[in-house]
């Protein structure tokens, strides 16, 4: 019987963050970097959780998504030229969701062979009728997008330990369907799906460039703006911006170029839906982070009264407390950590905030109160901390949800 796989852990348990070199494929332009200063800022990121980028197994490569050709006037030798059958059985035999043997063969070719396989299928080589490559496609993009993003339930074995080779080989795949057919329903699907398990994984490798795109091709579609502005939300935080043992982080920009990206990203979001009470909520904590307190406080009140689940009321709570409290508004301020606080007693942010208003307004015993609180609080996973819920912006709350969907509508019938 095959092991099923499923996605990494959507909400991981906080931990020293650990992401790797932020260098990507094509157009990541350096930038100068620059570290918040913004009082009210630093009290907004107070108690955020170190985030891991994806916590998998260290024999795992993290790499950002590639689909390596062969240097130009060096074609495929005549051994590599056997990988293009052997690529069109894995594709026929998976199953989705499945570590089965089709996916165990394909994940261990290299950057190489898994090229040549998919630039000779490109150039017409293998099924030639356009009916039947159709059909072929979408089945090996998710052949690859299996391999990239699960490991198997039962064993601590990855499929792969070069999954940006499989998440480019699925990238280039999409985009040759996209040339076939260009109004293909299952390349934004693709891209949702995919999108959605970067936000979930806190992957920042790859997914400022993959969310770039995906906004490039579906114009006003809010839940791809939604999850590119939380891309650039968590690249602005002191976590990334600051973390001595990341590599390459002025390649996504300062704090305040991330966050002005969040923000435009979230308007455009609200613009293409006026109902989406998520996009408000996160573009007034982002208004706020970039000191424009009246306007933030504004979106925020707004986003508060329409419906938000549990989650994102508790944070509006908090971030309505924060610009109150930088408006010098301390009551209010006060009021609303106490909101939050009666919300979810249990998670950190709230006692953590209201100590800090209490500190600076000169209250020693009640801000030393609030911090006990919270240090006494369980130690159950999520029960102390759940900036890591926060971000989790858009459908990234609900990728293992999309993966299953996708994966569902390939299955054969048993």
């Amino acid at each position: 019987m095959h092991q099923r796989i499923r996605p990494r852990t959507q909400r991981p348990h906080p931990v020293r963050l650990r992401l790797l070199c932020l260098a990507a494929i094509g157009i990541c332009g350096a930038f100068l970097r620059a570290d918040c200063s913004n009082p009210a800022e630093a009290g907004a990121h107070a108690n955020e959780p170190d985030v891991v980028s994806l916590q998998a197994p260290q024999q795992i490569e993290r790499r950002p998504f590639v689909f390596q050709r062969r240097p130009s006037g060096r074609g495929p030798s005549s051994e590599s030229r056997e990988y293009l059958p052997r690529w069109l059985a894995a594709v026929e035999q998976h199953e989705p969701g499945e570590a089965d043997a089709a996916a165990r063969t394909v994940a261990t070719w290299t950057a190489y062979q898994l090229s040549d396989a998919v630039t000779s299928f490109e150039a017409g080589v293998g099924p030639r009728d356009k009916l039947e490559r159709l059909r072929l496609l979408p089945r090996a993009v998710l052949l690859h997008t299996d391999v990239a993003t699960m490991e198997a339930a039962d064993t601590p074995d990855v499929v792969s330990r070069w999954p940006a080779l499989h998440w480019g080989a699925a990238f280039e795949l999409v985009e040759y369907l996209r040339g076939l057919q260009p109004t293909d329903p299952f390349v934004r699907t693709w891209y949702r799906v995919t999108a959605a398990h970067l936000v979930s994984t806190y992957e920042l490798l790859s997914s400022p460039i993959l969310m770039d795109r995906a906004v490039s091709l579906f114009r006003n579609d809010a839940a791809f703006l939604v999850m590119a502005g939380g891309v650039h939300e968590l690249l602005a935080s002191p976590r990334v911006q600051e973390g001595d043992d990341l590599q390459g982080v002025d390649k996504w920009g300062s704090a305040d170029r991330n966050l002005n990206a969040a923000a435009r990203f979230y308007r455009e979001a609200q613009n293409a839906d006026r109902s989406l009470a998520e996009a408000r909520l996160r573009l007034g904590r982002v208004l706020g982070l970039l000191g424009s307190h009246a306007q933030a406080l504004s979106e925020l009140k707004a986003a508060a009264g329409q419906p938000l689940p549990p989650a994102p009321q508790y944070f509006a709570r908090i971030f309505i407390g924060q610009e109150e409290e930088a408006l010098g508004h301390l009551d209010a301020a006060r009021n609303a950590y106490d909101l939050a606080i009666g919300m979810r007693p249990g998670f950190q942010p709230a006692y953590l905030a209201l100590s800090h208003l209490e500190r600076q307004a000169g209250n020693r015993s009640a801000a030393v109160e609030a911090m006990q609180k919270m240090l006494v609080l369980p130690q159950g996973e999520h029960d102390r901390d759940s900036w890591a819920e926060y971000y989790l912006a858009g459908d990234g709350q609900r990728a293992g949800q999309l993966l299953e969907e996708f994966r569902e509508s390939f299955r054969r019938p048993r």
